[in-house]
Order: C-alpha cells, then structure tokens, then sequence
C-alpha cells in the first residue's frame, strides 16, 4: 500500500471513532431524554458521515450499514418513530458492529457478518408506524 493510501486509512479510523464515540454518546442522551432532538441530530450526521467516508474509501460493508443506521435515525428525525429501549439497543448494536467492520475492512482482522442487524436496521426503518408515537418527540 502506498504511502497516500495509508495516510487516508490512518486519518478514516481516527475521524471514524470520533463520529463512533459520537453516536454512542448520543445514543445514551436519546436515552436519557427520548425527547430531546440535539442527539437525534448528532447522531444522523454521524451516521451519514461514516457512510460517506466509508464509501470514499471504498470500504462497501461499513457504507451500507451506516447507510441503514441514517434511515433509521431520519424516521426519528422525521418524527416518524419514537425512541425506546429497544430502538436504543439496536443502535448500539449496530454502531458495534460499525467498529468491527471498520477494524475489519482496514486491517483484515475479522469476518464480520452484518446480515442480522442489517436486517433488523431496515425492518425497524420500514415498520416506524407500529412503532410510532407522536407524543413522545
């Protein structure tokens, strides 16, 4: 690998745990104060540039599952979907499995299977109204 490319590796994992620490962080606000529209924000700009950057890099696997995590976080945004426990536990599963894949697809150190919580990403995305609940955003 040439010296650029590296360069680029280096600088996409260090901005990607910060977006990372970001979404967690926000996770556990949103978790705190469902009704507090700050997280939601920070969370979908995070998601949304992990997905850009991933893609940048050519890094496919990880684009396409914050891809799925920025959906979902725009129903919230979109007050289409409430935040509770379990919307809560299945971003927080997937923003590990976002670090699994980013250790993996920079330094091959793992088989990361995202089939699952992709799944379970896009089922929540594309079910948001039995989940719905106007009062609680």
């Amino acid at each position: 690998m040439g010296d650029d490319m590296q360069a680029y590796k280096d600088i996409f994992v260090s901005e990607s745990a910060e977006y990372v620490q970001g979404i967690v962080d926000g996770m556990l606000q949103l978790e705190a104060d469902p009704n507090d529209l700050e997280p939601v924000e920070t969370v979908f700009r995070g998601a949304h540039s992990l997905k850009g950057m991933s893609a940048a890099m050519g890094y496919e696997r990880t684009a396409d599952l914050t891809h799925k995590m920025e959906s979902l976080m725009a129903t919230v945004r979109n007050r289409q979907q409430a935040v509770d426990a379990s919307f809560v536990d299945l971003m927080l599963r997937a923003v590990d499995t976002v670090k699994f894949l980013i250790d993996d697809e920079t330094n091959g150190c793992a088989d990361v299977d995202t089939e699952q919580i992709a799944a379970e990403l896009l089922s929540r995305t594309e079910g948001r109204t039995a989940h719905a609940s106007p009062q609680a955003l």
